[in-house]
């Protein structure tokens, strides 16, 4: 008996919201938010992913397609919130508040949601995705859709892009349907590639990062270190170098016992300490700087 596919780990609210800002962010830009193929499309809405994403999940824990599916999901349910709120508005009587708004809301929702969870549940993405005119022209448009998760699921006018999209439904015969078949097979080769080699640029881009701060915090704390040594010598010498005469019998007694404590201590390690000594070589190199 062929075991059973394991569940994916659960979407947390943050990675929702990280999900949501690469979307908006690179739909909002300017510079390729709309001349680009669906694979470039969502490999750079993953790469903003992870940069707001630190710490939580990873190339490890998501992938380019996982996200694209969570986003269809977001999408489906936060489009169907906007239309059940743009509702309840229209309903709006005198006297009403925006609770009464939200509850009517809510009811539609109910209503018209035929998942089994049929409460929604994603105002954390909403609160992002409302305020955006790319997102709000997708939900008005009736031409634009989403394609499959599991095959680059980026926003295309199915019409107008047909060629670009690599898992379309061939609608060639014979030698052209061949063709066909072939194309899209390098397509896919391409495409697979292309994930693989991002992913592990990702991930060697997150190891030197992890390696470099690594390194930082050894030579802060060597500097640290290096600081307190100093702060210990130039005390100890300040003591070192008092005059116990013309201190009262008390004071003498008390700063000479803690210059004894002080030779006695130095006569323990394997450099002893000289107050004569100035040259300079007692004091170790300070540590190099972090920047």
């Amino acid at each position: 008996m062929a075991p059973k596919p394991q569940r994916g780990v659960n979407w947390k609210p943050q990675e929702d919201e990280a999900l949501c800002r690469g979307w908006v962010s690179i739909s909002e830009n300017g510079a390729i938010g709309t001349n680009q193929s669906n694979d470039s499309f969502w490999l750079r809405v993953y790469q903003i992913f992870l940069e707001n994403d630190r710490g939580m999940s990873g190339a490890g824990v998501r992938s380019p397609q996982a996200i694209a599916s969570r986003f269809k999901i977001i999408n489906q349910q936060c489009s169907l919130w906007k239309t059940c709120i743009t509702k309840a508005n229209a309903r709006h009587v005198s006297g009403s508040n925006l609770e009464d708004v939200d509850m009517n809301a809510k009811t539609l929702f109910l209503n018209d949601n035929k998942s089994p969870n049929r409460h929604f549940k994603l105002y954390h993405a909403w609160q992002i995705l409302k305020d955006c005119p790319k997102w709000n022209d997708l939900c008005e448009s009736p031409t634009q859709t989403f394609k499959d998760s599991s095959h680059s699921s980026n926003i295309v006018n199915l019409e107008e892009d047909e060629d670009d999209v690599v898992m379309s439904t061939p609608r060639l015969l014979g030698r052209d349907k061949q063709k066909d078949e072939k194309k899209k097979g390098k397509c896919v080769e391409s495409y697979l590639n292309q994930s693989s080699k991002l992913l592990s640029e990702l991930v060697q881009q997150g190891n030197e990062a992890k390696e470099d701060r690594r390194r930082k915090l050894e030579l802060l704390q060597e500097q640290h270190a290096y600081q307190i040594q100093q702060d210990k010598d130039a005390n100890e010498q300040r003591i070192m170098s008092m005059d116990l005469s013309k201190f009262t019998p008390r004071k003498m007694k008390c700063w000479g016992n803690k210059q004894e404590e002080i030779i006695e201590a130095q006569m323990n390690t394997s450099s002893p300490y000289n107050p004569e000594d100035n040259s300079g070589d007692y004091y170790p190199s300070p540590p190099h700087s972090v920047y």
